[in-house]
């Protein structure tokens, strides 16, 4: 730096035409820099002192806030990490428990099933004999009917007039006879 002023005073000496390095000239400078450092030192000192203090406190604190927040961030991360793991595996358990029920469900209806497709086959069963026993009668009744009718229709196509008188004269006799005893 001396070096510096230096050169500028060379070449301001230049400037005014004389020859030689103007060490009044640079001795006020420098005692007016010097003082004024001085009264500026002693000035600025303690504000300056207390400004630097204060940012460092500053600075200091927001760290401290800084690493506060880190420390809570990264603890609620790891509650949130730890209940997801968790959520998962509950995700995971739910789901095991849902396609357990399913398959148990599935075979309940199965044998529901079986047993409802068993009771309709019993039930369907025992209308088919039913039915078949019905026919069986209705038929029978049907077929004595027509036998009856047909020996009626032959009996009276044999029947004449003189065997007709004589079944009836039969018949009173045997009213007549069980009136007697009775």
């Amino acid at each position: 730096m001396l070096l510096a002023v230096i050169d500028v005073a060379l070449a301001a000496g230049d400037a005014h035409g004389e020859g030689g390095i103007p060490f009044t000239d640079i001795g006020i400078h420098a005692f007016n820099f010097v003082f004024l450092y001085a009264v500026l030192f002693f000035i600025a000192r303690k504000p300056v002192a207390e400004l630097l203090k204060a940012r460092q406190a500053d600075v200091r604190q927001a760290l401290e806030k800084g690493h506060a927040a880190l420390k809570a961030a990264e603890d609620r991360n790891g509650d949130i990490a730890s209940k997801l793991s968790h959520f998962d595996k509950e995700v995971t358990g739910l789901r095991l428990n849902a396609e357990r029920d399913i398959g148990a469900e599935r075979t309940l209806v199965k044998e529901r099933t079986a047993a409802d497709i068993a009771a309709l086959e019993a039930l369907t069963d025992r209308n088919i004999a039913e039915a078949r026993r019905n026919a069986r009668v209705k038929l029978q009744r049907d077929a004595v009917d027509a036998a009856v009718a047909a020996a009626e229709e032959q009996i009276r196509g044999q029947l004449n007039k003189d065997d007709k008188t004589r079944l009836a004269g039969d018949f009173l006799a045997a009213v007549d006879a069980e009136a007697a005893n009775g």
